[in-house]
C-alpha cells in the first residue's frame, strides 16, 4: 500500500494512491536505503523466507522505479544472507570508510554486523561477517512474568534471560554530533531503546544507554548498564528518595570495571 505526500515536509498530508506499490512482493518487512553511488533511493524486502531481497531504483529521486536486482544480499562466498523475517535490518555506512554495513538484530538480543567487501559484476554489494555480538551489545530481560518487574497478570513465566520477538534497528544521527547512533524496537520492550554513539564517525562507540522505559525500570536498567561499562540515564528521575540514590550509587562502584585504556569498543550494556 503506498500513500503520497501532497503537502510539504513540514506540513506532510498523505493520500492514497496505490494497494501495492509498483507491484513489488515485500514479503513481512521493508526498508529504503541507499545501496548504490547514485543519488536516489534503493528498497530492501523480506525474501521468503527470512532473507533480504534488493530492488534496485532505477528512476530518479522525484520519480522512482524500483527492478529486482538480487533476491538475496550475499557474504563473499555468494552464501545468501540469513535475517530472522521479523527482524528488520538496517543498512548504513557506520564508520565512514564508504563501505555498507549490514546490521541484524538477534533474538537473542545481539546484533550481527557484516561488511561491504566490495562489488560483483553486476554491482551488487558482497558482505564479510564481522562478528554476532556488535559492540558487544546484548539486549536482556532479567524481570518478572512477560519480562514485566510488576508482573503482567496472565503472562507467561519469564525466566532470567533474554526474551525477544520480533525487532527492528534504526541507525541516526540523533544528537546532532556527526556520527549515527543506534535505536533498538522490540516486542517485549515497553519502549524505544536508544544507545548513543559516544565515539566519531570513523570510530563508533555505542556508549550510552538512554533509558525511556516506564519509571518502574529505570533504575534496574541504568544498574545493568553501569555493571557493564556504559553511562546510563532516564528521561525523569529514576529515584523518588535520595537512599535510592545511594544505593544506585554504591551498588555502580562495586561492580562497574575500570575501563580499558586499549579500545575504544567498550563493552556494551546488558538491559531491558
Amino acid at each position: 500500500m503506498s500513500f503520497e505526500n501532497v503537502g510539504t515536509a513540514r506540513e506532510a498530508v498523505f493520500e492514497w494512491r496505490s494497494e501495492a506499490f509498483q507491484d513489488i512482493e515485500a514479503g513481512e518487512w521493508y526498508r529504503f536505503a541507499p545501496m548504490d553511488e547514485d543519488d536516489d533511493i534503493d528498497l530492501l524486502t523480506e525474501e521468503v523466507f527470512s532473507y533480504i531481497r534488493y530492488w534496485r531504483n532505477v528512476g530518479s529521486p522525484s520519480d522512482p522505479r524500483f527492478e529486482l536486482a538480487a533476491d538475496s544480499l550475499r557474504d563473499a562466498d555468494g552464501v545468501p544472507i540469513f535475517s530472522d523475517r521479523q527482524n528488520i535490518p538496517n543498512i548504513a555506512d557506520i564508520d565512514c570508510d564508504g563501505q555498507l554495513d549490514l546490521l541484524i538484530g538477534r533474538l537473542t538480543g545481539t546484533i550481527t554486523h557484516y561488511e561491504e567487501i566490495g562489488r560483483d559484476d553486476d554491482g551488487l554489494p558482497r558482505f564479510r561477517l564481522l562478528t554476532d555480538r556488535f559492540q558487544n551489545i546484548e539486549i536482556i530481560g532479567t524481570f518478572g512474568p512477560g519480562g514485566n518487574p510488576g508482573g503482567a497478570p496472565g503472562a507467561p513465566a519469564n525466566p532470567v534471560g533474554s526474551l525477544h520477538g520480533a525487532n527492528t534497528l534504526a541507525l541516526a544521527d540523533f544528537d546532532g554530533d556527526g556520527d549515527r547512533d543506534l535505536f533498538w524496537g522490540d516486542f517485549f520492550e515497553p519502549g524505544l531503546l536508544y544507545i548513543r554513539n559516544e565515539g566519531t564517525c570513523e570510530r563508533p562507540d555505542l556508549d550510552l544507554v538512554y533509558n525511556a522505559t516506564p519509571w518502574e525500570w529505570h533504575v534496574p536498567i541504568a544498574l545493568a548498564a553501569m555493571s557493564s561499562g556504559k553511562h546510563a540515564a532516564s528521561e525523569v528521575p529514576f529515584a523518588k528518595a535520595v537512599p535510592v540514590s545511594w544505593l544506585a550509587a554504591s551498588y555502580a562502584y562495586l561492580v562497574v570495571p575500570p575501563p580499558k585504556a586499549t579500545s575504544t569498543m567498550r563493552s556494551s550494556a546488558s538491559y531491558s
